[in-house]
C-alpha cells in the first residue's frame, strides 16, 4: 500500500495536480481509431478493435490517480492473467527496489531481487520512468502497428512548446508497445514494453 501511494503521489505530483482532485474519467475515455484519424483506412474491423483497445486501456490507465481506484480497474481491465502476473511483478520490484534504498529489506525480498532482475523499471510497473513525462494533456495515440503480430505501438500526444531536437510534427516523449490477443471474442492486453 505504500508503495502504491507513493506512485500516485509521483502521478499527482508530475501532473502539476492538487492531491484533492480526484475526478476520475476511467471508462470515459473512448477514442476510436476512426475518430482519431490516426489508422489507415485499410485495416480490417478486428484490426481497428484491437488498436481501440490499446488506444483506451493506456488513455484509462494514465487517468487513474487513487490506489485503490487502480487495484479495482485492474481487476475489470482488458488483460491476460499472464500480464496481470508481469505487473505485479514489476510493481513489487520496484516496492522492494526502493525499500532496498532505506536497507529494509528481508533475506526472502533479497532473494526476489536478485531473481528478478531482468526488470529495468522505476516508478511505474507499466510505463516505467516515462510516467514522470505524463501531463494532464497527456493521451497515447496510435504511432505504429503490426497486424501480424497484432502489436500496437503508442506514443503519447504531449508536446513540450520546445523541443530538443527542433523537428516540427515532434509527437510526445512516453512510448508503450502492447501486444494484444484475442481471448473469448475479447482482445486484451498480453505484454507490454
Amino acid at each position: 500500500m505504500l508503495k502504491k501511494v507513493g506512485i500516485a503521489m509521483l502521478i499527482v505530483a508530475s501532473l502539476g495536480m492538487a492531491v484533492t482532485r480526484n475526478k476520475s474519467k476511467v471508462g470515459k475515455v473512448q477514442k476510436t481509431v476512426k475518430e482519431s484519424n490516426q489508422a489507415n483506412t485499410k485495416l480490417s474491423s478486428e484490426d481497428k478493435e484491437a488498436i481501440n483497445t490499446a488506444i483506451n486501456f493506456m488513455n484509462e490507465y494514465i487517468e487513474i490517480r487513487d490506489p485503490d481506484e487502480l487495484d479495482k480497474w485492474l481487476a475489470k481491465a482488458p488483460i491476460t492473467e499472464k500480464f496481470r502476473k508481469e505487473y505485479r511483478r514489476r510493481e513489487k520490484y520496484i516496492e522492494l527496489s526502493q525499500k532496498s534504498l532505506e536497507g529494509k529489506l528481508s533475506p526472502a525480498d533479497e532473494k526476489f531481487l536478485k531473481e528478478n532482475d531482468d526488470i529495468d523499471y522505476d516508478y511505474d510497473a507499466l510505463l516505467g520512468s516515462g510516467i514522470i513525462d505524463i501531463r494532464e494533456e497527456s493521451g497515447f495515440q496510435l504511432k505504429k502497428y503490426d497486424s501480424k503480430s497484432k502489436t500496437v505501438y503508442l506514443k503519447d500526444k504531449y508536446e513540450e512548446d520546445f523541443v530538443v531536437d527542433g523537428r516540427k510534427g515532434h509527437q510526445g516523449g512516453t512510448e508503450i508497445t502492447l501486444k494484444l490477443v484475442k481471448q473469448n471474442g475479447k482482445w486484451l492486453i498480453d505484454e507490454s514494453k
